[in-house]
């Protein structure tokens, strides 16, 4: 572990997601030690992005690995749809745009999380969509509030609409 660096997940031009962490990185390529295929070498031509894992240690904080301060559903038609850390509402892969996502929140689009962020974050950085098991159906609108002001909101979010990037909060 001394010689490896930060834990990532690496998106491939393939739409594959793989995790590990990075023993090398250069104009190249990356060499990437991961837990269940040993070290992989991936050609930079390969590569769509690489992200941050998070966890401890790591600077980062992902949403879904906390629990809400609060969470409120207004049911639809008396059915009740409980957020889902890091899976769709119906318990499946996260995806939206053609994108699979390894983190992130499925919520109905009735519904509205509140975190309590630990420390003083620097930054906040999301992404916005409709799930693609949705079919290319429904509407939302969405908002990010951040100390009591809204600093993001999008009137009108469609199923068919490519995902919205919210713009990183310092």
């Amino acid at each position: 572990e001394e010689r490896m660096g930060a834990e990532v997940v690496v998106r491939l031009r393939s739409g594959d997601l793989i995790r590990g962490r990075v023993m090398k990185f250069n104009d190249k390529g990356l060499l990437l030690h991961t837990t269940f295929m040993g070290d992989q070498t991936l050609d930079r031509s390969s590569l769509a992005a690489v992200f941050l894992a998070g966890g401890k240690g790591s600077g980062v904080t992902w949403l879904s690995s906390l629990t809400p301060a609060k969470s409120v559903h207004t049911p639809l038609f008396d059915a009740q749809f409980q957020a889902h850390m890091d899976a769709s509402v119906e318990g499946g892969n996260l995806s939206s745009g053609g994108t699979l996502c390894e983190r992130g929140i499925g919520v109905h689009s009735r519904s509205q999380l509140s975190f309590a962020l630990p420390g003083t974050p620097s930054k906040f950085i999301a992404v916005c969509g409709i799930d693609a098991e949705t079919k290319g159906r429904g509407e939302v609108s969405a908002r990010v509030v951040a100390d009591g002001k809204e600093v993001w909101a999008a009137a009108s979010i469609s199923g068919k609409d490519a995902p919205k990037i919210v713009p990183a909060v310092d």
